[in-house]
């Protein structure tokens, strides 16, 4: 078997994984908001609105294993692209930082993944466009 092939078989793999994770997290987050709001007094809220870390770890899971059957150059890029979006979040996370002590709004911290999210993705271009 050619390597492209193991790695198309991965990829289809990673695929199947990756959604149904991302499928039962949004499902989870749905059930789980709805529950904490038809549910304010309850002390069960806070293990309740942990819930969907379960199905992020299935993603985490999912990603490492992908990330462990590719090649050297693959994963090269990739670690590229993810010390692109860690270094430009922290430099945004940093300097954003300064600016709430000037008045600027306290941002949710889902802002943070948001922008490692982005950059990810801007360093993944840049990587492939870098080695072809």
């Amino acid at each position: 078997m050619t390597e492209t092939a193991s790695l198309r078989r991965a990829a289809r793999r990673y695929r199947l994984e990756f959604g149904g994770a991302m499928a039962a997290y949004a499902l989870t987050v749905l059930g789980t908001s709805l529950w904490i709001d038809a549910n304010p007094g309850s002390s069960a809220r806070l293990p309740v609105a942990l819930l969907p870390v379960i199905p992020v770890v299935l993603v985490v899971v999912a990603a490492v294993r992908f990330f462990r059957s590719q090649d050297e150059l693959l994963r090269r890029r990739q670690v590229e692209a993810l010390a692109f979006a860690f270094v430009g979040t922290a430099l945004a996370v940093i300097t954003y930082g300064f600016f709430e002590t000037v008045g600027f709004p306290r941002l949710s911290a889902w802002w943070t993944w948001g922008t490692m999210a982005i950059l990810w993705c801007v360093g993944t271009f840049v990587s492939s466009r870098r080695y072809g």
